[in-house]
């Protein structure tokens, strides 16, 4: 036995960079998670839920499954996790008429998405809240319908536009960084033009890397009026995997990080949210874990921010967890309706507060 572990550890001594490179590279470049197979089965449940208007038994019971970078990557629909009654999902499709739709980058990349247009219910405007999900995510799954929670309670009506970024779902191309951000990009054109949604009326909201992308398109249009929010991103792409290894000891996260950045620098894959935070103009709000296991606190959006001196005219929420019993191996995916602010607000009635009040502001200004 012994003689094997210092085989293993010969072997890794001689291949500690070559290894280190292959980890970098995994975690570094985003691309999607889902074979074929699943994203057969997450577009079948996502057409059961809006179309067939049925809610799986799986989540009906009273016990909710725990979340985790697993449970997200399985193709179990998870607008039936929030709306987990047929009271609650009769309530959401009478509020919400859905349009496909695909546009075109100007890369030629096809993107595919979906509007959820909402009934109009108020006399004021309405906003369009564009949502972009996280590294290599579907919007099918349903990751953010805790979103459509809120829009529910809102003071203004809210019309919601997912998409999947390109190398997702059934979108073409393969990813890389500014292409990702062209795909945001094509998106708010698509919803400004197309839609005919004022600049200005347009919010989006992304979270872990759909926050960095949401970010990097907000610095495009950074004088508009229209609202920003980060959900557990971070404030480089290089800093987040450098830091995400720490608990490997240095000399490993180390070899990790400079692999990291070396290959960022080949492959242009750099993303910098941070740079792009003090030009934005319109209304802002950084949500961050302190024990994030994916974007470490050091390496977030918010430490950056707060490191830098860049508060004014930003909302800052350190997620703290409501119930300590509750054992959670993972703060960068559990739903924010587990947690409260530092204040000890909840969070989720912090986000709906945050919109109905640059809804305020916009009638103000009109």
């Amino acid at each position: 036995m012994k003689k094997l572990e210092r085989l293993l550890n010969l072997y890794l001594a001689k291949n500690l960079e070559k290894i280190s490179h292959v980890i970098a590279k995994k975690s570094l470049l985003p691309a999607s998670i889902f074979t074929k197979k699943q994203i057969e089965k997450i577009d079948e449940n996502f057409r059961r839920f809006w179309e067939e208007k049925k809610v799986s038994s799986y989540f009906k019971s009273s016990k909710k499954p725990r979340f985790s970078t697993f449970t997200l990557g399985t193709p179990h629909s998870l607008w039936e996790y929030y709306f987990d009654s047929d009271e609650k999902q009769t309530e959401l499709l009478s509020e919400f008429s859905l349009h496909h739709f695909q546009t075109e980058t100007e890369d030629k990349i096809r993107l595919n998405g979906t509007l959820f247009k909402k009934k109009k219910k108020h006399q004021t405007p309405s906003r369009t809240l564009i949502l972009f999900g996280g590294n290599g995510e579907l919007y099918k799954i349903g990751s953010a319908a805790w979103m459509f929670k809120l829009i529910l309670k809102a003071n203004v009506d809210y019309d919601i536009v997912m998409f999947d970024p390109r190398e997702c779902g059934e979108s073409s191309g393969v990813a890389f960084a500014s292409g990702l951000i062209e795909d945001g990009l094509t998106i708010f054109r698509y919803v400004n033009e197309k839609l005919g949604m004022d600049q200005d009326s347009i919010d989006l909201c992304g979270f872990s890397l759909g926050g960095a992308i949401a970010t990097l398109v907000k610095e495009h249009y950074k004088d508009t009026k229209g609202a920003l929010i980060s959900n557990r991103s971070f404030q480089t792409l290089e800093k987040a995997v450098e830091h995400i290894f720490t608990p490997l000891g240095q000399t490993l996260s180390l070899l990790i990080s400079d692999a990291a950045k070396n290959l960022a620098k080949k492959t242009n894959w750099h993303l910098d949210p941070l740079s792009a935070w003090s030009k934005i103009q319109g209304p802002k709000m950084v949500i961050s874990h302190e024990k994030d296991p994916i974007v470490r606190y050091r390496a977030s959006l918010q430490a950056g921010i707060l490191e830098e001196n860049l508060t004014k005219n930003s909302d800052q929420i350190l997620l703290k967890q409501k119930d300590p019993s509750h054992r959670i191996f993972n703060h960068h995916v559990q739903p924010l309706s587990f947690y409260n602010d530092q204040h000890g607000n909840d969070v989720e009635e912090m986000i709906l507060n945050f919109l109905n009040k640059i809804h305020l502001e916009s009638i103000k200004t009109a």
